[in-house]
């Protein structure tokens, strides 16, 4: 896996745990009914054009066909969906359900739709970067492509210092887990244009009651080295973390806050079952063919009626691989006579 991708090891490892059903439902809170039967088709079969404005769409993005950026501008709010009904009773358990049609009235100015909102998802960091928070894991990243630096102020739930502030470079992502006593960071900026330039990342923690400790470890196949370095004063401890690719950072530290939370599920491994031997007729991949001994080449199967049991034969009306039996069904009836 290359260093770009290795984000996807943090799933595997248990770094970042997927969220159950019913833990994606909870959080959600708020969800569009698509009611609209008139009008264009965008009308019918959109989502409302201006949902996203002022919530998580990036500032100078478009709405619908105009909307380029999969980016989020901000994790404060999450994804607010638009469906067509709501299938179940927990999916009925979404507390605040909006009928499309009524959002011109519900929310004449953005302004009217934050209000709304901001009671139901309370401000948990500021700045400019993205930050969601589920339980003690926190997904960051630079949202903009342009170069600009972004960075946020993030209001610790569960370690005891009081805040962590973190200053990003282009394309850089952080997965930031708490705990009481730690903080641990997963930081990744790779950009294999420009594989050995390392960029800047920083972070800092506030309100620490002792100097921290830290460990690193740089991750990716390859990697140019990185270079971090610390500082510690007035009970802020500062990590400057030059890199280009995935770096694992591992904080001791705490401080003087209290009432934070305790409660957090770790990722549970469930192995797959072991697939049953198999017994049918053998199939052969054309990229494994062996030229030896062949006798002719065929194009197109289908125009030779005498030809049966091969795999991988293309329909030429939509230029899909059907199965034999398919393909052979298919044969017995434009065949038949």
């Amino acid at each position: 896996m290359k260093t770009g991708s290795d984000i996807f090891r943090k799933v595997q490892d248990g770094t970042i745990r997927i969220p159950s059903r019913s833990e994606a439902v909870e959080r959600t809170k708020v969800v569009v009914i698509q009611d609209v039967n008139s009008g264009s088709n965008d009308d019918k079969y959109s989502t409302y054009p201006t949902l996203f404005e002022g919530l998580y769409r990036m500032e100078n993005d478009g709405n619908l066909k105009d909307n380029h950026n999969l980016y989020k501008s901000n994790g404060r709010y999450p994804t607010v969906p638009t469906v067509y009904a709501l299938a179940d009773d927990l999916a009925k358990s979404i507390p605040v359900q909006i009928k499309q049609s009524e959002i011109p009235s519900r929310w004449s100015t953005i302004a009217a739709k934050q209000q709304e909102l901001n009671k139901l998802f309370p401000s948990e960091y500021w700045e400019n970067c993205y930050a969601g928070r589920n339980e003690n894991t926190w997904v960051t990243y630079n949202p903009f492509k342009d170069g600009t630096l972004a960075g946020g102020y993030l209001s610790l739930q569960y370690n005891t210092c009081k805040e962590l502030e973190c200053t990003y470079s282009v394309y850089t992502t952080g997965i930031i887990r708490e705990y009481s006593d730690a903080v641990d960071i997963y930081v990744n900026n790779y950009d294999e244009e420009d594989a050995k330039t390392l960029k800047t990342n920083t972070f800092k923690i506030y309100g620490c009651t002792a100097e921290p400790t830290l460990t690193y470890t740089d991750r990716g196949i390859n990697q140019a080295a990185s270079e971090v370095t610390t500082s510690y004063a007035d009970g802020t401890y500062t990590i400057t973390v030059k890199q280009n690719g995935p770096v694992d950072i591992s904080v001791k530290c705490s401080g003087s806050e209290t009432n934070r939370q305790t409660a957090y599920q770790e990722a549970a491994y469930t192995a797959p079952a072991f697939p049953s031997f198999y017994t049918g007729i053998r199939q052969y991949e054309g990229e494994f063919f062996d030229t030896k001994n062949v006798e002719g080449n065929v194009t197109n199967g289908f125009s030779r009626p005498d030809l049966f049991g091969y795999v991988g034969a293309m329909c030429p009306a939509r230029g899909k691989t059907i199965r034999p039996h398919i393909y052979n069904y298919i044969r017995a009836i434009f065949h038949a006579s």
